[in-house]
């Protein structure tokens, strides 16, 4: 046998997780079958059945512990070495750059993933490298807080220092909030990162977006914007995405410098990022980066949308491979949420085909179950549903998200026999 009728050597993917049960993982691996490569993938909790048929699996609930689950990881390194590890879950980052430092790997270093999920190592570095953030500081004593309250003044934002989703962040309007978010927030903190603290930063005005993001050997290679849809009120998750959004052009130049001054300042060196920020005329704040794909759907609709397949180009640029980017559709893709503002009981799961059937929506899907409360949107885990859908105009995107979606809502919620206007969609 020659050298050239040799197969290439399958590249080995470490892929640290995804809750198998959970979230769709097909998209996922894909782009790994497409490469013909050994997945070794590391869940929380059992994985579905799709997943354990095409990856090994490694269940990190049924391990004692981190160091229990590196022992396993390692011994799997031993046997096939990994070539690349990639993170989807926001828990599992600062593990996957230990592992690549541990086994000499390319792929983001350990500093990065504690600067990209630590939000006080987070600030630091990003204001150390000149990259435009809120005024901060971390509250360890309701002294402090207290002083970081004064300083700021009403409103300000508490936030812990670990968490996704916009969890435990809230606006901080009056002393009444300040004491709530005092006991709140800090709990929190205590939960996810075991520290007893509350993270107090400057109030920034202005509508939100988030970049998303492909960076290799350091270099952004891939940068396009997604437009947020806000709650309201003083909790900040969304109510949706729309992607992309288009700055004019000395706008686009100053968030395309901001985003690329991020990325370098945490240090990431390979994979998919997603990095929020605020505008405000010709001033872009950066509130977070993730060195991880952006939630909520948001790479399915830069896929709507554009054409790129940030999932594969994730593999691509952790590989090293060559990055293939397609010329943009011209699209816009978008997803809205179905939440409440007031607590609301769930009287069906029954999605009307009107709904599916209006101009450009492509998915329809309700989480919540027949007798469920629910309660007013703080984050993720409060959506009563979903609506996807794709236009060539914003505008009528927008309008199809929003009658979709309200729509969604009062079938839900309202009784069967009684009037719609029970509904009060966010």
């Amino acid at each position: 046998m020659t050298a050239e009728t040799l197969e290439p050597a399958r590249p080995h993917l470490l892929v640290m997780g995804m809750r198998g049960t959970v979230l769709p993982v097909k998209p996922f691996i894909e782009p790994a079958l497409r490469r013909n490569a050994r997945i070794t993938w590391v869940t929380l909790g059992p994985p579905s059945e799709y997943l354990a048929a095409h990856a090994h699996v490694v269940d990190s609930a049924a391990l004692d512990g981190e160091a229990a689950l590196v022992a396993a990881l390692d011994a799997v390194h031993a046997e096939h070495p990994v070539d690349a590890i990639l993170s989807f879950l926001e828990e599992l980052v600062p593990l996957a750059g230990t592992l690549s430092e541990r086994w000499g790997l390319p792929t983001n270093p350990a500093l990065a993933g504690i600067r990209t999920t630590d939000k006080w190592e987070m600030r630091q570095a990003l204001a150390a490298g000149g990259v435009p953030v809120p005024g901060f500081v971390l509250a360890g004593t309701r002294a402090e807080y207290d002083a970081a309250i004064a300083r700021f003044g009403f409103p300000c934002v508490a936030k812990p220092v670990k968490s996704s989703g916009s969890r435990g962040v809230m606006i901080v309007r009056d002393a009444a909030t300040a004491e709530h978010c005092w006991e709140w927030t800090r709990a929190i903190s205590r939960q996810d990162a075991g520290q007893d603290v509350v993270l107090v930063e400057e109030f920034i005005d202005g509508p939100e977006f988030s970049a998303e993001v492909v960076v290799q050997e350091g270099e952004v290679v891939f940068l396009s914007c997604t437009e947020k849809l806000l709650i309201g009120g003083d909790f900040r998750d969304e109510v949706g995405h729309l992607h992309p959004h288009r700055f004019d052009p000395a706008v686009a130049s100053i968030v395309d410098r901001v985003v690329r001054d991020t990325v370098a300042a945490t240090g990431v060196r390979r994979g998919g990022c997603h990095v929020e920020f605020k505008v405000n005329g010709t001033q872009v704040h950066v509130m977070e980066i993730a060195s991880r794909l952006g939630g909520a759907g948001i790479p399915a609709l830069v896929k709507l949308a554009t054409g790129a397949d940030l999932t594969d180009l994730t593999y691509a640029a952790c590989l090293g491979e060559p990055l293939k980017i397609p010329a943009d559709r011209g699209m816009y893709a978008g997803v809205r949420f179905a939440t409440v503002t007031q607590p609301v009981i769930v009287h069906s799961d029954r999605v009307d085909p009107a709904i599916r059937a209006l101009p450009g929506v492509l998915q329809t899907h309700l989480f919540a179950v027949p007798g469920e409360v629910v309660a007013p949107g703080q984050s993720g885990g409060q959506r009563i549903g979903l609506v996807m859908a794709r236009s060539r105009s914003r505008d009528a995107l927008m309008d199809t998200l929003v009658r979709a979606s309200t729509q969604m809502l009062t079938d839900a919620i309202t009784p069967a026999g009684a009037t719609a206007g029970v509904a009060v969609p966010a």
